[in-house]
Parts: C-alpha cells; structure tokens; sequence
C-alpha cells in the first residue's frame, strides 16, 4: 500500500502536505473560527464629579472621567449640562466650550488617545450664584456616563 499525496491549506494560510493511504477518504479541514469581538452590552463611562472649593459666588471642580465603553478612543469629548447658571471661567487638561448650560470637554494633544479602562481628570473653575447643583447627564462621545 502506498500512500498518496494531498496538499490541504493550513489555518495560517499557508498549505500542508498530508499522507492519506489509498482507498481512505481524503481529510476534510477544519476551519478556524475568527475570533468574535465581545459585545459591548452596558458601554459606558464613569465620572466622578468633585467640587474641590467653593466660595459665595465661584467654584473649583475635578472631573475623573473613566472610559468602559469596550475600545479605546482617539480623540474624544466630554458632554454634561449645568442644572443652574454656571459658567465656566477657566479650564484644564481638555478643551472647554460652553453654550448657556451645555458644556462640552474635548481632548487636548497630549491626551487624545483614550484606552479602554483609562481615566483622565479634568478641571475647571467656574462662577454661579444661588445654588450650585451638581450635573447629572455626562456622556464620553455619546454614551452615557455613570456618575460616583
């Protein structure tokens, strides 16, 4: 008995030579399953929101922003709006723009790559006057956040 030559692709690519002794049937290969990303059920981020000073007619807040949404972010913006009249006056560590109670943090250079479990801070100084209530509608590119 003499076996036989079957040249069969491989999973890499590539192809192998397989023996098959005559009369047998030929292998049938088995393909490889691709890989399926995880689904990105819950995507989200987490944001701790912390007046860090307050005087009569001013603040100082810090915003940790995590991002859970299941992939990393090039380039980014950070969404709430205000409940009151505040105003922000100064800002760090993003780009701040604020129309009437809508604020919007987007990325600066140094910080525009933001991986899956990364955090960043953010801050910034504002002016208010009457009551200074804390946001609760934050969103990281869309998705909405879950404040701590």
């Amino acid at each position: 008995m003499v076996a036989k030559g079957i040249t069969m692709p491989d999973t890499g690519g590539g192809f192998i030579d397989i023996a098959v002794a005559p009369g047998a049937p030929a292998p049938t290969p088995t393909p490889t399953p691709t890989p399926t990303p995880a689904p990105v059920n819950g995507a989200k981020c987490t944001v701790n929101y912390t007046v860090t000073g307050q005087w009569d007619v001013g603040f100082n807040t810090t915003i940790n922003i995590q991002n859970n949404t299941g992939t990393a972010l090039n380039g980014w913006n950070f969404t709430w709006s205000f409940p009151g009249n505040q105003k922000i006056t100064s800002f760090y560590n993003s780009s701040i723009t604020q129309s009437g109670q809508a604020v919007k943090a987007s990325n600066v250079n140094f910080n525009a790559n933001f991986p899956n479990s990364g955090s960043y801070l953010i801050g910034f100084t504002a002016s208010y006057s009457g009551t200074n209530p804390i946001p609760n509608n934050f969103a990281l590119n869309g998705v909405p956040c879950t404040r701590n």
